[in-house]
């Protein structure tokens, strides 16, 4: 059902998509498709959660001898697998939120939210009571490189297609920018 959805939402346009076409391509009744998913929307957004939540039990698992950056590459790094078995899917859902100002809109409101998770993440590391302001920061620079890492991932062909390595890159330009030398760019993590 989501692969139906996510496939006529980045051809026809979301807005143009209704449900019965969706549970026709998906080969289900209507009835099964709201059972999973309540709205057309939150088939969209269907795994986001569960995202940001392994990156938080990764990153709080990470040894304490790692800052906070290099815990944040190592747990992005870690979920690379996961990401890369389902790149056609992202690929369509980013077709999908293009098509949609409603969808855009809804994706900044889950923005702000899994960055606000992650920044109590990165805070509960450091030992503090929840977010902080250079949590929050640290939370929306990891965002950033992530979300500009699965972009430059998408336009790549298949073939030649490293996440790895592009999050490594952006993690370490972020670095440069600020003076510092990333360790994780000389180990090369894949």
């Amino acid at each position: 059902m989501i692969d139906a959805s996510l496939e006529l939402f980045a051809e026809r346009g979301y807005d143009s998509t209704t449900t019965d076409e969706i549970v026709e391509r998906a080969g289900v009744s209507p009835r099964t498709f709201f059972r999973y998913f309540p709205t057309k929307e939150t088939v969209v957004f269907f795994g986001r959660e569960d995202f940001f939540h392994s990156f938080a039990d990764l990153y709080l698992a990470q040894p304490r001898a790692m800052s906070d950056v290099e815990a944040m590459l190592a747990s992005f790094v870690a979920l690379v697998p996961t990401v890369e078995r389902i790149r056609r899917r992202v690929g369509l859902y980013s077709r999908a939120l293009a098509s949609s100002a409603v969808l855009r809109g809804r994706e900044a409101e889950l923005k702000d939210e899994q960055v606000h998770k992650i920044a109590e993440a990165i805070a509960r590391r450091a030992g503090g009571p929840g977010a902080t302001a250079r949590s929050e920061l640290l939370a929306s620079i990891g965002d950033l490189v992530m979300g500009r890492s699965l972009d430059r991932w998408l336009r790549e062909p298949d073939d030649r297609a490293n996440l790895t390595e592009l999050i490594v890159d952006e993690f370490a330009a972020v670095l440069e920018l600020f003076g510092s030398r990333p360790s994780s760019r000389r180990r090369r993590t894949r």
